[in-house]
């Protein structure tokens, strides 16, 4: 834009309220002009993966917004196995601080797949939607998705609903907890330190309740507890939504026995022992894109154990039963099914079959597996059925579904065909821009001034640990004094003070 720069300093210094140099404006150009900040740089980049979806969202003021990615393999992955989706986000990963969110599936021998990846300026409703329908447009079998795995962040919660209709929300056990302790606290619920501890120990009591009467019983204690704060909140938002976080009740849905997002969690902690830290767009996808590599490699390595190994069964005892399980099933299928076989007992009682059929069950392990149980094993046993019963295992945990879909044992035949949605995967990669509405001002619920908030006070706690102790002790004088401010609701002003020595922060009430 060629703008002078002195106006410009003057601007910038009006706006932040900052002392700025000239200098500071040249070293500050000389870094957006460096190829590795170049959003054309970035597109090559990731273009060099043969066959990958690219789409950037900009809005209508040609600002960029957000990328999608998805390579063949991904799109693969997501067609063989999209019954469950675990979503979540990782920030501080590049120096533009654009949260990488991560969509992840679980294959047939229970490994955790990536199966798309997208990074946003912003975690609006608008843009998460965007990103979705970019998602649903590339992966036919989107609508098959059954369960998605979530923290309780309504505006994510809100996009999941309008854009997956036919998705069960399921909220991660670690955020519920989470949540609770954030929430739950003596100064928002008025309440004694005493009692706050124990409001908790019941919340996390109802979280893990093994069965509907369990939970009824804890929410009673809630309830005799008289804390009318504590019990106003839980109803507006937990009753109604225990579906979504209790143990009991998310089994009802085909979650395969997924209470958490640890798998992400996992993930994303590999991702940052690789990414280097605040590091610019391109050294940030290349990183990215090596960490990927090698946890695909381990995938890789693991998926062919599977198929060299000759499915064998130890021991005199073995049942005929057990051998044919082992042989149609992926081995961690059929881990789950061998403890279910080895729960049948010669003695079963009538109300064990309460429920129960030779092809259906209302148990946990039914319901979130899509496996035979120890009730329709004993069942069948008990009519003088088959025990071996592969038509109730789910394709997904099926040993040569595996085999056919696993992206090591079809490389070649995939390389030359299409990506699973009847896409030929040789064609070149394109970014697409798409332009949306710049976002409007407005008012930001009480959630989203949180997680704005929450995320500035991280990075800023990054920062003052990497301090010495004289600037360390400082600098948490200040916080403090802000926090006492913010308490108190009284104003204030935070001025930079520039001597020679460097930088100081002055705190002034108002």
């Amino acid at each position: 834009m060629k703008a002078n720069r002195r106006i410009l300093q003057n601007h910038l210094m009006a706006e932040t309220g900052k002392i700025i140099v000239l200098k500071d404006l040249t070293n500050l150009a000389a870094k957006l002009n460096s190829p590795e900040h170049s959003f054309d740089a970035l597109v090559a980049e990731m273009k060099k993966e043969k066959g990958a979806t690219i789409e950037a969202l900009v809005d209508d003021n040609g600002v960029l917004q957000g990328v999608f990615y998805q390579d063949p393999d991904m799109k693969k992955m997501f067609a063989s196995y999209p019954q469950l989706i675990l979503i979540d986000a990782t920030y501080r990963l590049n120096d533009l601080r654009m949260p990488l969110f991560v969509m992840l599936v679980v294959d047939g021998n229970g490994a955790s797949e990536i199966v798309a990846l997208w990074f946003v300026v912003q975690e609006d409703r608008r843009t998460l939607q965007k990103m979705i329908r970019i998602f649903k447009e590339h992966n036919q079998n989107s609508g098959q998705i059954a369960v998605v795995m979530a923290d309780k962040d309504m505006t994510e919660r809100d996009v999941i609903t309008v854009e997956l209709p036919n998705a069960q929300i399921l909220i991660c056990l670690f955020h519920a907890l989470r949540n609770f302790s954030r929430e739950v606290t003596m100064e928002k619920m008025g309440i004694s330190s005493d009692e706050r501890l124990a409001v908790l120990e019941v919340l996390t009591a109802m979280a893990y309740a093994r069965d509907e009467a369990t939970y009824e019983v804890h929410y009673k204690t809630l309830m005799d507890m008289n804390l009318k704060t504590v019990l106003d909140y839980f109803d507006k938002n937990w009753r109604d939504s225990k579906n979504e976080w209790v143990d009991c009740f998310k089994d009802g849905y085909s979650n395969y026995l997924t209470r958490t997002n640890n798998r992400l969690e996992s993930m994303n902690h590999q991702l940052k022992t690789v990414i280097t830290k605040s590091s610019t767009m391109v050294v940030f996808w290349r990183d990215l894109m090596i960490c990927l590599k090698s946890v695909n490699t381990e995938r890789n390595h693991k998926a062919t154990q599977v198929q060299s190994r000759v499915p064998v069964v130890f021991g005199q005892e073995t049942s005929t039963d057990q051998k044919q399980y082992k042989t149609h099933l992926t081995p961690f299928a059929f881990e789950y099914v061998s403890k279910e076989l080895q729960k049948v007992t010669g003695n079963a009682s009538a109300r064990l079959f309460e429920g129960v059929s030779v092809d259906s069950c209302t148990c946990r392990f039914w319901t979130s597996m899509s496996l035979p149980c120890h009730h329709i094993i004993a069942y069948r046993q008990h009519v003088g059925d088959d025990v071996f019963a592969p038509d109730l295992c789910a394709q997904r945990w099926k040993r040569d579904f595996y085999m056919a879909s696993h992206p090591v044992f079809s490389v070649q035949q995939f390389n030359n065909s299409d990506d699973g949605n009847n896409n030929h995967v040789d064609q070149p990669s394109m970014a697409v821009h798409v332009a949306i509405p710049a976002a409007p001002t407005r008012t930001l619920s009480q959630n989203e001034k949180y997680r704005t908030a929450f995320h500035l006070l991280q990075s800023i706690a990054s920062g003052v640990s990497e301090m010495g102790m004289r600037e360390y002790r400082h600098t948490m004088g200040m916080l403090k004094s802000v926090e006492t401010c913010i308490k108190n609701g009284d104003e204030f002003i935070v001025a930079e003070v520039v001597k020679q020595t460097g930088h100081f922060l002055s705190l002034h009430l108002r």
